[in-house]
């Protein structure tokens, strides 16, 4: 019989082998933690260490992170890319990055669509990797990365007075907006996905871009602006326009995996390095479909509804690592 199937996070993986890896779950008594918040506090979660965070139907409380952590949820949209699938995402609706949480990662966390909900960063050196969020606002600060996210709504500036500095936004799906002011500076803007219709921000490089609107308005002042690709002409010399903008994808009902290339698109092959491909799944930081973390993973599971001495149990599954 095929049970429900489950994502798990396997605690193998040699990437945090150096750092403790604590459980979080605020359904299941037996993990380390019930909240991400009180192993954050927690004076035996040292800088360094590595929260596994697992899926919920409950919601985790909000928290603001002073403390260096890795925290590793198990994705989004997974019960619409994986049909078969029982999983559950974990669930927050707002992380606030302060002094000490430098150099900190988070991947594979899902944020609430609501007013507010996202990242608020105010640390240097923080990365946000392969999470569903509605807003990231950013200080003054530099050196963050936000790659393979997707945004269902905007990255922005904190006030009209703020100032950042390098600043990476790579391989995103972006559904908003963006209106950052002129004192703030993205380093490397590249192989995005932009569905909204009024873009105003620099950049030193805006490269391998699709933009999905043909009414959309770009402002974007930089020195390298190649190998993107929009219709009715929205970027100049050096870069793609395209009558049918549908035609460069394979479609279909999931929000991301939509995206991917279909077997003729224009976008194969034309981004500025040779060889490398325009949108979400080209570049040195492809996406991944429902922003699954970067361990080893089960996708599948097959378990008999009986099991003797003589035969044992049979269990069949299925891994994948991203």
């Amino acid at each position: 019989m095929i049970k429900n199937l489950t994502l798990l996070l396997l605690l193998f993986s040699t990437n945090f082998s150096y750092a403790t890896v604590w459980r979080v779950n605020n359904n299941d008594n037996t993990a380390d933690f019930n909240e991400i918040k009180a192993a954050h506090d927690n004076d035996q979660v040292m800088p360094g260490d590595t929260l596994l965070v697992e899926g919920s139907q409950s919601y985790y409380d909000n928290f603001t992170m002073t403390k260096q952590l890795t925290i590793i949820g198990p994705g989004y949209f997974l019960n619409r890319n994986y049909n078969n699938a029982d999983v559950l995402s974990a669930n927050i609706d707002r992380i606030v990055f302060n002094s000490g949480s430098e150099g900190s990662t988070v991947v594979g966390l899902r944020f609430n669509w609501n007013s507010g909900s996202g990242f608020a960063i105010y640390a240097n050196t923080i990365n946000i990797e392969r999470c569903y969020v509605r807003d990231i606002t950013i200080g003054d600060v530099e050196n963050i990365r936000i790659m393979g996210c997707y945004i269902d709504g905007s990255v922005d500036d904190f006030n009209s007075g703020t100032l950042f500095n390098n600043i990476y936004l790579k391989g995103n799906i972006i559904t908003g907006g963006m209106s950052v002011n002129s004192n703030c500076n993205f380093i490397s803007v590249k192989n995005n996905i932009f569905l909204g219709t009024s873009y105003t921000f620099n950049a030193y490089h805006f490269r391998n871009n699709i933009v999905i609107s043909g009414q959309a308005s770009m402002n974007i002042n930089s020195i390298y602006i190649e190998n993107n690709i929009g219709t009715n002409n929205v970027f100049g010399e050096g870069n793609l326009n395209v009558t049918d903008i549908n035609a460069l994808f394979v479609g279909g009902e999931s929000p991301d995996a939509k995206y991917q290339l279909s077997a003729n698109s224009q976008a194969i092959g034309a981004g500025y390095e040779a060889g490398e491909d325009c949108g979400i799944f080209g570049g040195d930081y492809p996406y991944v479909i429902s922003g699954l973390p970067p361990l080893p993973i089960i996708t599948e599971l097959n378990v008999d509804d009986a099991a003797s001495v003589e035969t044992g149990l049979n269990v069949k599954i299925k891994v994948r690592s991203n």
